[in-house]
């Protein structure tokens, strides 16, 4: 029995769908490393690193020695590089459990050289150079004598080199086209010194679609590897995700209660709504504690009995009031759909992230562990 009666259900078989179309949308040779990064977009680090390599993908990313440790504690040991910076106190674990690290400075490659040797391990690095995104990275100018010192040192393998990029999503490409020169340029002054590392990668979710010529030797895909649009719906590849990536999560519940009040009395904290008429509404164990959010807004509506149900008051933290007056014959039970489909129906994370004023991003990434996660093959 599930700890609640609000679950997500992660479809692992529309994951693996979802890499599968990735690896035929690159050249053969290319790698995909499947970025599982915040407990996988909220959809569970563990099973969704396991199904990306069961699919073909080759590298798994991530971004910090936790999140490593779950990886290696699942039984996992595919190449992991944590993408991010990493505190000097982590280095020698994340050495110990043999995960890849980017380094950004000299002082991360003394440091994890020191952990390496102390340890009498060889550690492959990923140099991450900034080209335009100005959050972290190395700057064009000192990356050739921070590889230097990465291909000198005993026990470092410069495996790679990447960037970020700012807007690939974005209609306009001009900066996305800036920061790949700059990308490139940084390549041919390794290449000048005879320095090239085997994994060269830039493209995340929106580069891989739009613009082939990021793929480089593996691409880094996250937001489609679960069904989730990373471009606005006026850019020519929204369709196209659409069309051939699918949702992986959906969030449903129970109906647990349900009364009617009369006109004029109000419901929830602060007394946000008032009913105008006789209303029934139906409450459902859900709330802000769960990351199904508040304030400024809430999601606007789930489906009840496929039909769609407009939330009411405020938000709590374990519980979201629903109006069913105009829904004929709905008992408690009966399941709710919050993110999902019901019937001819369906809410999607793009309909709640444009009902909360945010992106899609944070919407799965949001939803608590007190969710229980139900993994459907």
């Amino acid at each position: 029995m599930p700890d609640r009666l609000t679950i997500a259900d992660i479809s692992l078989k529309n994951y693996k769908h979802n890499i599968a179309k990735i690896l035929e949308l690159v050249p053969t040779k290319v790698k995909v490393m499947a970025i599982v990064k915040a407990n996988a977009y909220g959809h569970g680090i563990e099973h969704v690193a396991a199904a990306a390599l069961e699919a073909s993908a080759s590298y798994i990313g991530i971004v910090s020695l936790g999140e490593l440790k779950r990886i290696r504690n699942s039984g996992i040991t595919a190449p992991t590089l944590i993408l991010n910076y990493l505190d000097p106190a982590s280095i020698p674990e994340a050495v110990q459990l043999d995960g890849s690290i980017t380094v950004m400075d000299m002082a991360a490659v003394e440091a994890i050289q020191k952990a390496a040797a102390t340890l009498s391990k060889k550690v492959n690095v990923h140099i991450k150079i900034d080209t335009g995104m100005h959050r972290a990275g190395c700057d064009p100018d000192k990356l050739l004598s921070l590889a230097q010192a990465v291909v000198d040192a005993s026990h470092l393998e410069l495996e790679g080199i990447f960037t970020h990029f700012a807007e690939s999503e974005t209609l306009d490409a001009a900066f996305t086209h800036q920061q790949l020169g700059v990308f490139n340029a940084c390549i041919r002054t390794l290449e000048d010194k005879s320095i090239k590392p085997p994994l060269v990668h830039c493209a995340n979710s929106a580069a891989i679609l739009a613009l082939p010529e990021t793929h480089f030797t593996m691409v880094r895909p996250g937001l489609i590897t679960y069904g989730l649009n990373p471009f606005p719906p006026e850019h020519a590849k929204h369709a196209f995700v659409t069309k051939h990536f699918k949702p992986v999560l959906s969030l449903k519940t129970q109906v647990a209660f349900i009364r009617t009040i009369e006109p004029g009395e109000t419901v929830g904290y602060n007394r946000r709504w008032q009913a105008g008429r006789q209303s029934t509404v139906a409450l459902l164990p859900i709330g802000y504690g769960d990351g199904y959010r508040r304030t400024p807004h809430n999601a606007g509506k789930v489906l009840v009995d496929g039909q769609y149900a407009p939330i009411i008051g405020s938000v709590a933290m374990d519980q979201t009031v629903v109006d069913i007056t105009d829904i004929d014959g709905v008992s408690v039970g009966d399941e709710a759909i919050l993110l999902g489909t019901q019937g001819d129906k369906i809410i999607t994370t793009d309909n709640i992230a444009a009902a909360y004023g945010t992106i899609n991003y944070e919407v799965v990434t949001a939803l608590s562990d007190r969710i229980s996660r139900h993994y459907l093959d």
